[in-house]
């Protein structure tokens, strides 16, 4: 049980990294804020858990402090199942982000958006759990009132607008996408005061809808294609922060950590925490063992879960990838050795690994999402 005078773990996994606990990305940072200032439309990808929504959380809140003519709008949907979802979330998001006053909210919602009957509640303070409806059964041909809501109040204020969308892959799921994605599309590319960022969790799911020439977000924007943050980096990033709580852990610790956790911003975090939640003076082999043992105990029902809804060719397929095969999948050595049967088995395999989010696909290249999934299967068959 800590203690109230004990301090607190300098690691951060499982949400907003911020503060010390951000690890530098000096130059993503620059490259995005330029291009969020030049008005360019970006698309961040990358696999989940390599820090991109930590990375947009700093870079918005270095555009708030520094460029006070910018308002920030962020928007997550992870639980927006529908259209009608969609454009109630991004109109209460785009008045919240543009005012601070409760009263301008709802003066905002009556102007822009009458023809919506907007309704505001709130259970205690409608600054913190605002929640606006709109009648949308009769008003769904005016979704370009909606969709235009952020360009027409920059205009009137004379203030630019950065719209940052995250889990932008769930539109694929609503019951007509493409004509869902052709109506964002046709009003969003003429915003001239409005930036906007989409990013999200599956890399696969992101490069569809930004890359096939017959999906309407083709070329939308720039594709921004996040990159892990070095093994030397994060070597630095983990020396300072046990430093600065009077810890002392060797280099070569540390590049354990990153080869074993394969430099996933969430997985080093993790590993690292538990490493320093262990340590009282100094890390050893001893501490770094028991510290992934705690690692594969915390995780293990998880990752059971996981391989319980797999298919056995997808177990399998799993198999040969632990062991270090990159490439050649179907060749008949590795089908008959991992026993995938056929090499139309082998992409029925991958296909719905990626769909399950399991692997990450560029070019030839397949790896784990995550890497402690990978050493955790390497434990359990012995390889």
């Amino acid at each position: 049980m800590r203690l109230l005078n004990d301090p607190l773990n300098p690691f951060m996994f499982g949400k907003v990294a911020h503060g010390q606990g951000f690890t530098n990305r000096s130059r993503d940072m620059t490259n995005l804020i330029r291009d969020f200032r030049n008005g360019i439309h970006t698309i961040l990808i990358s696999p989940r858990r390599w820090g991109k929504s930590s990375l947009i959380q700093k870079i918005t809140e270095q555009i708030a402090d520094q460029y006070p003519n910018y308002k920030i709008c962020q928007i997550d949907l992870f639980n927006i199942k529908d259209e009608d979802d969609f454009y109630e979330l991004y109109s209460q998001e785009i008045i919240k982000s543009t005012s601070t006053k409760f009263e301008e909210w709802k003066t905002t919602a009556k102007e822009y958006l009458a023809a919506f009957m907007p309704v505001f509640s709130y259970s205690v303070d409608p600054n913190t759990d605002l929640k606006l409806s709109l009648n949308l059964k009769d008003g769904k041909n005016n979704f370009i009132d909606i969709l235009n809501l952020p360009e027409k109040l920059a205009i009137k204020n004379n203030f630019k607008i950065i719209v940052c969308i995250d889990e932008f892959q769930n539109i694929g799921g609503f019951e007509n996408p493409l004509l869902f994605q052709k109506r964002l599309r046709a009003q969003w590319q003429h915003h001239k005061n409005v930036t906007y960022c989409l990013y999200g969790s599956k890399r696969h799911l992101m490069m569809e809808l930004f890359e096939k020439r017959s999906f309407p977000f083709y070329r939308f924007g720039q594709s921004y294609y996040l990159e892990k943050i070095e093994a030397q980096e994060w070597e630095s990033f983990i020396i300072q922060n046990f430093e600065r709580f009077n810890k002392k852990i060797a280099p070569e610790f540390c590049t354990q950590i990153t080869d074993l956790m394969e430099c996933n911003s969430y997985y080093v975090q993790q590993l690292s925490y538990l490493i320093w939640e262990i340590t009282k003076n100094e890390v050893s082999k001893e501490i770094v063992n028991m510290a992934l043992e705690r690692f594969f105990e915390q995780n293990r029902i998880l990752y059971q879960l996981e391989l319980e809804l797999l298919t056995a060719p997808q177990t399998n397929f799993l198999k040969a990838l632990c062991s270090g095969i990159d490439k050649n999948f179907t060749s008949q050595e590795v089908i008959s050795k991992y026993k995938l049967g056929s090499s139309a088995n082998v992409i029925r395999a991958i296909n719905g690994l990626l769909k399950k989010d399991m692997i990450d696909k560029m070019g030839k290249t397949i790896t784990f999402v995550d890497p402690g999934f990978r050493l955790w299967l390497k434990r359990i068959y012995k390889i």
